[in-house]
């Protein structure tokens, strides 16, 4: 397909910039390739032709869309393509991500939900509350279908994960946790009895 450069919105889908073009991408199950060889008339055929080849080699990087790192939003850690894999796969921790849309109402009327999520686990070293702008931002494996979406990562078992399709609430969020980490923000702490004298 030719985009033109005015339509800023596929500029965006297939992580353009205008002062990127003219040039090609090659688009693969969500994933996109950048091409590096010549857009000569004379040399466009066989640099296309090799640049397909590469791919289907699996010779080729994927372009992630990413933000620059972002500092946590409260007691939440927000993500970035960049920081996806460093953050939350290469770690020993349970790692419960949501990723939103920043237009989306669902995703708003989420967020203090979201966020009180987080205040609640913050002294939990083993849990990390994560969030990621997946309009922004990519990462490799990583396929977000819709907004909201929730998704799991079992510590021991990544970068599998298990996707939350229950109620977009803090009991249920932390119903799902407790059951799969053994680790409940509800428990109470035993209180050190005192004496009055």
């Amino acid at each position: 397909i030719t985009v033109d450069a005015k339509e800023t919105v596929m500029h965006d889908y297939f992580s353009l910039r205008e002062s990127d073009g003219p040039t090609i991408r090659l688009l693969s199950h969500d994933l996109k390739y950048q091409y590096k060889g010549s857009l000569e008339a004379a040399e466009i055929s066989n640099d296309v032709v090799h640049f397909f080849k590469e791919f289907e080699a699996k010779k080729l990087v994927p372009l992630l869309k990413s933000q620059e790192p972002l500092p946590k939003d409260g007691d939440v850690l927000q993500v970035v393509g960049k920081t996806f894999q460093s953050l939350l796969m290469d770690n020993d921790k349970h790692v419960f991500v949501w990723f939103y849309a920043p237009w989306c109402r669902t995703c708003k009327a989420m967020k203090p939900v979201w966020d009180k999520l987080a205040t609640l686990y913050k002294d939990e070293k083993d849990i990390i509350i994560a969030k990621m702008d997946a309009t922004k931002n990519e990462a490799k494996d990583l396929h977000v279908r819709h907004y909201p979406t929730v998704y799991y990562y079992h510590s021991g078992d990544k970068p599998r994960h298990e996707e939350y399709d229950g109620h977009m609430e803090t009991d249920a969020f932390t119903d799902f946790l407790t059951e799969r980490t053994g680790k409940s923000p509800h428990k109470r702490r035993r209180r050190t009895p005192h004496m009055e004298l």
